[in-house]
């Protein structure tokens, strides 16, 4: 039943189908436990979370990923950590989520959620959200995650096109702030 769940979720040899992925996850999670539960309940709170299949349910979503999260999985580990950053569900708590990432990142080491990880703590440290502001440590991190992001446009991976407009933008609020306090000044801003 888990493995119908990810095969709909994904469109793996199917077309995605989200309803169905929903069904055959919520009949797995009533019956499924081990190796198999941390990566069905993020697939489930990923439905809630942006109504894939459901209508959008932020408190289930939040379960399933907080849940999915605390077992190890470093995917819902970022998405329990965008909730707190926005505040989605639960209080907003920048440090809570900066905590979340780091957690994430840990766990995600060569990991396709890699990118996204390293988008969201550069994010962080760029602005001070959850942790001291560091312009130099933010544009490394958000500089590795655009790498990462268009390895996997390369390799046909779905939604990396959607995150990689945000990160550049980030890096070019962090480059100017770099420019700035070294006292560099950029041909044409003269």
């Amino acid at each position: 039943m888990s493995t119908l769940c990810n095969i709909y979720h994904a469109g793996r040899g199917v077309e995605v189908d989200y309803g169905k992925s929903n069904i055959w996850g919520e009949k797995a999670l009533a019956i499924e436990a081990g190796e198999h539960l941390p990566y069905l309940l993020c697939t489930l709170g990923y439905q809630y979370y942006h109504g894939f299949g459901v209508p959008v349910d932020y408190a289930k979503a939040y379960d399933y990923l907080s849940r999915s999260a605390e077992l190890g999985n470093s995917n819902a580990m970022y998405k329990t950590g965008d909730m707190f950053y926005f505040g989605i569900y639960v209080e907003e708590d920048k440090t809570t989520a900066y905590q979340w990432y780091v957690r994430a990142k840990k766990s995600a080491y060569e990991s396709d959620v890699l990118p996204n990880i390293q988008y969201r703590i550069g994010r962080c440290l760029l602005y001070g959200h959850g942790i001291e502001k560091d312009v130099l440590k933010a544009l490394s991190q958000l500089q590795k995650a655009e790498i990462g992001l268009i390895r996997q446009i390369t390799n046909g991976e779905l939604y990396a096109d959607r995150t990689l407009p945000q990160v550049v933008k980030e890096i070019e609020t962090a480059r100017a702030l770099v420019y700035d306090l070294a006292g560099i000044s950029i041909a044409g801003d003269e």
